[in-house]
């Protein structure tokens, strides 16, 4: 899967943008490199300073390389198809850009319990339903799909039960993952149920939540 990056690449690099477009010539931007890395000025800065670019080049430069980002960053967030080219400003001067989009997913938390109350019936019972303890929306960008993490938060239960989504799903003590297969276009809402099987030595009393929930690209 192709990944993108939060901060710009060296396609994205100022200079490769200017050499790309032959406003300088390659050994005049490893010039200005090498005085970048003593001066810890801008490369713009050096490039003029040196004679190399002037002004209104920088600039254009600049303004270039902030509209290669930003379309890159919207093709990250699915908000732009994605192009194998970025035309620049000069009609002969084509700059080829990779992007690479990282799969993530994002959680979006309508409601969730805090509390599991734990009364001397459900002891006597031998487990505790608590019903549409969790509400949340899912959107990812992977087309594999996601998988729903829970972690277990103290040790209360010997099993939980998880139901409301497709199949009702049993993991045991140490917790584990629901993967939701497919492509999402929109996002997901969810609500889940959940019985906890208690423990042999479970006691009554008000606990907080036994289970972390957290959501992972596939």
């Amino acid at each position: 899967m192709k990944t993108s990056k939060a901060r710009p690449t060296v396609e994205f690099a100022l200079g490769t943008i200017l050499l790309a477009n032959g406003e300088i010539t390659r050994a005049q931007l490893e010039d200005a490199l090498h005085r970048q890395a003593h001066s810890g000025r801008r490369l713009g800065v050096e490039l003029v300073t040196a004679g190399h670019a002037s002004r209104q080049q920088i600039d254009e430069g600049l303004r270039r390389q902030r509209k290669i980002i930003a379309y890159a960053l919207a093709v990250s967030a699915g908000l732009a198809p994605l192009a194998p080219r970025i035309a620049m400003a000069k009609p002969t001067a084509v700059m080829a850009v990779t992007v690479m989009v990282i799969a993530n997913t994002q959680l979006r938390t309508e409601h969730q319990e805090t509390q599991l109350t734990i009364t001397a019936a459900d002891i006597s019972r031998g487990y505790v339903d608590v019903a549409g303890a969790s509400r949340f929306g899912v959107r990812t960008n992977s087309h594999a799909g996601y998988s729903i993490q829970f972690s277990p938060i103290g040790s209360l239960f010997a099993s939980v039960q998880v139901g409301g989504l497709s199949n009702p799903v049993r993991l045991g003590p140490d917790g584990g993952s629901i993967v939701q297969r497919g492509t999402v276009t929109a996002e997901l809402s969810h609500e889940l149920s959940f019985r906890f099987v208690l423990r042999a030595d479970a006691l009554p009393g008000i606990y907080s939540w036994p289970l972390h929930m957290s959501v992972r690209a596939l």
